[in-house]
C-alpha cells in the first residue's frame, strides 16, 4: 500500500511532505532533506487528503553548531542539603553528578580538571533517545575548584566550561566505645570512661581518608594515625594508650584536604580509674607540683608562680612573685581546663593570702570559668580566706578554669594560692536548709532556701567583709545595722573611719535594709550615697546608717523594711 507523510511545524497548517510503497510486511521507511532546523509534527496516512492524529511523532531537528554537547547542570546527593547545582556552586558532594545534552544516542566525551591542573580525558557516555546523558566521576574530588567540558568526539567542539568547587564537610565524631570490662558502651561527648584505649566512630564521605589528633588537655595535639570512611559513610578508630587518668581529646579533619586542614568539633572525654563520675577537683599542691595548672602571662614568662610549704609562722617565706623590673601583673595568673556538662551547676572555690602588708599594692584575685567571673576580684588579706563561687554550664563542653588577678604592680602584689577546688552541686529534690559556708571573711549562700536573716548566720564572733549571694538563685537578705557593727570591719573598703560590708549578687536577687536599731533613741535612716564604688572591676551602690555601711552590687534590688 501506499502511505502519506503529512508534517508541519509549529504554528502552522498540516502537508504532505511525500510518499512511500510499503513492504510485504509493512513496514517502510522515507527519507527527506525538506527539513529545515526546528520542531515538527510527523503522521502517516493511507491517503494525502487528511494527516492521522493516532500517528503523531514529534522530532526537533538542530543545526549542526547546536548539536555541540551541553553541560547543563551537576546534582548533589551526599550531606545535609543535596539537589541541582549552577555552574560555580560549592558543594560537599565529592563525587557530583554532571549532567547535560547532546545530540540522540550519540557518544559524549567528558573531561575535567582541578584548577589549573592538567585535563582527565578518557570518560565517555552515551546519551538516552531524547539526548540527555549524565556523567558521575569515579575518583573522590579533593577540595577545591574543578572544571567540566563535554565534547562531541575527542578533538572536536567543547562546550562552555562548567565550575563547581568542592569543600567536603570535616568528618564527624559521633562518639567514643568503651570495650574494657566491667563497664562497657557508648562514650557520649563530655563522659567518663575506665578504658584506656577508647574506639571512636564516626561518619565521612565513603572512601575518604581521615586524619585523628588527641591530646591531654591544654597538651599540644598529637597525630594519632589515619582511617578510611567505609562505603556506608563510617569510620573508626582505636586510641592509643591513654597513659593518664585525666581528660582528654580528639579531633578528625580530610587528610587530602589542600591548604590548612579543616578539623571536626573537638570531642572530649574524662578517664577515671572507676569510669564514672568523680565527685569533683580538689588541687592542694602537697606533692610540690602544679597538678597540671600552667602559668599564664608574667607569671609564665618569669617562672614566677612555684609551689613551696607553708609552715604558718606569718613570715614571708614564700618569697615575691612579681620581681620583674615593669608591671603588668594582672590577668590570668594560672589556669588549666575541665569538662562541663550540660545544665549543671558547679561549686569553685580556692584559698589565699597576701603574702606581706609592705609594698604600693595587694593582689586582687578572683576566678574565671570560660571567660564568665565566677569568683569577683578581691583584695586580698594576710591571713588565709576562702572563696566560694557558682558556675552553671550552658553546653557540654571544654572550658578554661583561670585564677585572675586584677592588680598590675610588682610591688606588693604577693600571695599564696591554695586547695583550688571545683565540684558539681547536687540536685535536691525535697525542700532543706541552704548551704551556709563562713570560712574566716566570706560567707556563701546556696541551696533552695532562698530567704536569709543576716543576723541568724553570724552567731559567732568574727569578721565577715562579704556575703555572696550569686548562687543563680533569686534570694533575699535582711540586714540590720547591729550585725553590720558586730561582723563588719571600718575601712574595709572606703577610708571613712566607718565599719563595713558588702553584698555580692545577681539580678533577681534582693538585700532588705531594717531601718531602726531597737537600743537606739536616734531616729537615724539608711541612706543611699551619691555615685558607685568600683572594687575589682565591680560597681557598689554604697547605703549608709550611722558608722555602719553596706556596699551592695550593682543590679542587685535594695528594699527599706
Amino acid at each position: 500500500s501506499i502511505v502519506y507523510i503529512h508534517f508541519r511545524n509549529a504554528l502552522s497548517d498540516w502537508e504532505v511532505l511525500g510518499s512511500v510503497q510499503a513492504g510485504a510486511d509493512g513496514s517502510w521507511v522515507y527519507e527527506t532533506d525538506r527539513i529545515s532546523p526546528g520542531s515538527y509534527q510527523f503522521s502517516a496516512s493511507n491517503n494525502a487528503q487528511a494527516h492521522n492524529s493516532n500517528s503523531d511523532f514529534a522530532l526537533t531537528i538542530v543545526s549542526d553548531a547546536a548539536l555541540t554537547p551541553q553541560i547543563i547542570s551537576a546534582y548533589d546527593n551526599f550531606g545535609k542539603v543535596t539537589g541541582a547545582l549552577k555552574s560555580g556552586a560549592t558543594t560537599d558532594d565529592a563525587t557530583p553528578e554532571i549532567r547535560g545534552v547532546a545530540e540522540a544516542n550519540s557518544v559524549v566525551f567528558i573531561e575535567y580538571r582541578s584548577l589549573n591542573g592538567n585535563w582527565k580525558t578518557g570518560h565517555s557516555i552515551k546519551t538516552d533517545h531524547a539526548g540527555n546523558w549524565s556523567f558521575i566521576p569515579e575518583e573522590n574530588l579533593h577540595s577545591g575548584s574543578w572544571q567540566f567540558i563535554a565534547k562531541a568526539d575527542e578533538s572536536g567542539e567543547q562546550s562552555l566550561p562548567f565550575d563547581l568547587n568542592i569543600q567536603p564537610e570535616v568528618p564527624v565524631i559521633l562518639g567514643a566505645f568503651d570495650d574494657s570490662l566491667p563497664s562497657t558502651g557508648l562514650i557520649q561527648h563530655g563522659g567518663f570512661t575506665d578504658d584506656l584505649t577508647p574506639i571512636l566512630k564516626g561518619t565521612g564521605f565513603p572512601g575518604q581518608i581521615i586524619t585523628i589528633e588527641y591530646g591531654q588537655f591544654g597538651n599540644p595535639w598529637v597525630a594519632g594515625g589515619t582511617t578510611v570512611v567505609d562505603k556506608d559513610g563510617n569510620w573508626s578508630w582505636q586510641s592509643p594508650g591513654l597513659k593518664e587518668q585525666t581528660g582528654w581529646e580528639f579531633r578528625a579533619s580530610n587528610t587530602n584536604q589542600p591548604g590548612t586542614p579543616k578539623w571536626s568539633n573537638t570531642f572530649a572525654i574524662n578517664v577515671t580509674d572507676s569510669g564514672k563520675e568523680s565527685q569533683g577537683y580538689l588541687w592542694d599542691f602537697n606533692d610540690g607540683t602544679l597538678q597540671g595548672w600552667k602559668a599564664a602571662g608574667k607569671y609564665g614568662q618569669s617562672g614566677e608562680l612555684t609551689v613551696k610549704k607553708w609552715s604558718g609562722n606569718g613570715t614571708n617565706q614564700l618569697g615575691s612573685m612579681t620581681n620583674g623590673t615593669t608591671d603588668g601583673y594582672n590577668g590570668e595568673v594560672a589556669y588549666r581546663t575541665i569538662i562541663v556538662e550540660k545544665g549543671k551547676t558547679y561549686e569553685v572555690s580556692y584559698d589565699a593570702l597576701q603574702h606581706t602588708s609592705s609594698g604600693d599594692y595587694k593582689s586582687k584575685l578572683g576566678m574565671s570559668i570560660d571567660g564568665q567571673s565566677v569568683i569577683p576580684e578581691t583584695l586580698q588579706k594576710t591571713s588565709w580566706t576562702h572563696y566560694t563561687g557558682y558556675y552553671t554550664a550552658t553546653e557540654t563542653k571544654k572550658v578554661k578554669v583561670a585564677i585572675t588577678n586584677g592588680t598590675s604592680s610588682r610591688n606588693g602584689n604577693d600571695f599564696a594560692i591554695d586547695n583550688i577546688g571545683i565540684k558539681p552541686v547536687e540536685e535536691k529534690t525535697d525542700n532543706h536548709l541552704a548551704n551556709i559556708k563562713t570560712n574566716n571573711e566570706v560567707i556563701s549562700l546556696s541551696g533552695e532556701q532562698s530567704s536569709f536573716d543576716l543576723a541568724n548566720l553570724l552567731t559567732e564572733k568574727g569578721t565577715v567583709n562579704t556575703i555572696n549571694m550569686s548562687d543563680k538563685i533569686d534570694n533575699d537578705l535582711l540586714v540590720d545595722v547591729k550585725t553590720i557593727l558586730q561582723h563588719g570591719e571600718m575601712n574595709l573598703f572606703i577610708e571613712n573611719s566607718n565599719t563595713q560590708m558588702k553584698v555580692n549578687g545577681d539580678n533577681g536577687d534582693v538585700v532588705k535594709l531594717k531601718d531602726l536599731i531597737p537600743e537606739s533613741e536616734n531616729n537615724v535612716s539608711w541612706v543611699q550615697q551619691n555615685g558607685t564604688v568600683t572594687i575589682a572591676g565591680i560597681d557598689y551602690s554604697v547605703y549608709n546608717h550611722g558608722d555602719a555601711e553596706l556596699l551592695v552590687q550593682e543590679g542587685v534590688k535594695v528594699e527599706l523594711v
